[in-house]
C-alpha cells in the first residue's frame, strides 16, 4: 500500500509540474499549422504577455507606475519629509480658483498687496481695500471692496479669517470674521498711535510698536502678551 501511495504522489507531482511548465513555457508539441491552432496550444502566460506588449498604452502605464513607485521610495532618502509638520488651516476648504480672480478695480492701480492662505488683500491708491478668494469667514465680515476712511494705509496683512491694516498715523484696524472666543478684532486701545507694523496670523495678530516691543493679541480667550526689546 505504501508503494502505491508513493507512485500516486509522484504522478500527482509530475502532473503538477507539467501543468506549470505548460502554463508559463508552453507545450513542446509540433509547430502549429495555423493561427487558430497556435492559440489553442500556446500557454496562457505567453498569450497574456504577447497581448500586453502589443498595446503601447499599457506599456506606458506600466512604466509610469514603476517610475512613480521608485520615485516615492528613493526621493525621501535625499529630501526627507517632516512628518511632524502639518497645517489644518485649509481643512474643510473646497477647491476653487478664487485667488486668480483679481478685482478689476485693482488690476491697474495696486498700492499694497498681501497674500493670505485662502484669500488675498489689495489696496489701491484711493485707500479702497479689495479682497478675493474663498475664505467664507472673512467674506461674512467684509465686502469685496471696502472704502477705508481711517487715513492713508501704510501696510496691510491677511490672516486665516481676519485682516489688519496699519495707517500712517500708527493706528491699527482689524476686520473680518468676528469670533468672540478668539477676539481677533479687539485691538487693544493702549497700542493705538504706537503701531509700526502688524501681521495677521492664525486667529491672532502680532504688532511691532514704536518702542521696539512686540505685542500679540487674539488667540484663545484673553491671551495678550508683551515682548520687550533686548
Amino acid at each position: 500500500m505504501s508503494e502505491d501511495k508513493k507512485k500516486n504522489n509522484k504522478k500527482r507531482q509530475s502532473t503538477f509540474m507539467i501543468s506549470l511548465k505548460t502554463m508559463f513555457l508552453g507545450s513542446k508539441r509540433a509547430q502549429p499549422k495555423d493561427a487558430l491552432e497556435e492559440e489553442l496550444i500556446q500557454s496562457p502566460g505567453k498569450t497574456v504577455m504577447r497581448e500586453f506588449f502589443k498595446r503601447r498604452l499599457t506599456i506606458v502605464g506600466l512604466i509610469g507606475f514603476f517610475t512613480i513607485f521608485l520615485a516615492s521610495m528613493i526621493i525621501p532618502f535625499f529630501r526627507p519629509a517632516d512628518l511632524t509638520s502639518f497645517d489644518t488651516s485649509l481643512r474643510g476648504m473646497r477647491p476653487a480658483f478664487g485667488l486668480l480672480n483679481v478685482p478689476r478695480g485693482l488690476r491697474n492701480d495696486v498700492n499694497l498687496i498681501a497674500p493670505g492662505p485662502t484669500f488675498n488683500v489689495g489696496v489701491d491708491s484711493d485707500n479702497n481695500i479689495y479682497f478675493w478668494g474663498t475664505a467664507t469667514g472673512v467674506s461674512a465680515g467684509i465686502q469685496d471692496v471696502v472704502e477705508f476712511d481711517g487715513g492713508a494705509i501704510r501696510s496691510v496683512s491677511s490672516g486665516l479669517e481676519h485682516v489688519v491694516v496699519v495707517t500712517e498715523d500708527n493706528r491699527l484696524y482689524a476686520f473680518g470674521n468676528d469670533v468672540p472666543t478668539f477676539r481677533m478684532l479687539d485691538v487693544p486701545a493702549d497700542i493705538q498711535g504706537r503701531v509700526v507694523d502688524a501681521v495677521a496670523g492664525f486667529r491672532n495678530t502680532v504688532v511691532i510698536l514704536t518702542d521696539g516691543s512686540i505685542r500679540v493679541f487674539g488667540g484663545v480667550g484673553d491671551s495678550i502678551s508683551m515682548i520687550q526689546p533686548m
